[in-house]
């Protein structure tokens, strides 16, 4: 009897083993099971966008206006024309990488300011939460909360 317990214990182990690699599979490899990966594909379609549907270099930024969190000045297609500008869209502070890369941005701000290049960054958050975020990462460069 006590073989055959041991054979059955191997075979639940081993059944266990198996229904673990298949779960942990499915986060790996999601599209094995039919599922999307989420890519950003995905992430555009669920926001209403084709992937790539978005403005092209040098288009016309359809008009705008908007206060800079920082200064309270009025940030508008307007106020931006006659000059480049770099539109920066977030996903806002839960997205730790996102400033990390306006971080990265304001590094290079002098060189940006000698090309005559402004840096706007614009996130989908309320301005409470942005303000917090603004100043837990040093954020300087004008910042729109389009909440």
């Amino acid at each position: 009897m006590g073989r055959l317990a041991g054979v059955a214990s191997w075979k639940v182990a081993a059944a266990g083993g198996v229904v673990i690699a298949v779960v942990a599979a499915s986060f790996v490899l999601p599209g094995v099971f039919g599922k999307s990966g989420g890519s950003s594909a995905d992430t555009h379609a669920a926001m209403g966008a084709e992937h790539g549907a978005g403005l092209s270099v040098g288009a016309v930024v359809p008009t705008f206006s908007a206060r800079d969190l920082l200064s309270g000045n009025q940030i508008s297609t307007a106020s931006l024309s006659g000059g480049k500008t770099l539109l920066f869209f977030s996903e806002g502070v839960m997205c730790q990488a996102c400033f990390e890369q306006i971080q990265g941005i304001e590094k290079v701000g002098a060189e940006l300011q000698r090309r005559g290049i402004r840096l706007v960054s614009i996130t989908p958050d309320s301005p409470d939460d942005l303000r917090q975020a603004v100043s837990q990462y040093g954020i300087t460069t004008p910042v729109i909360a389009d909440a």
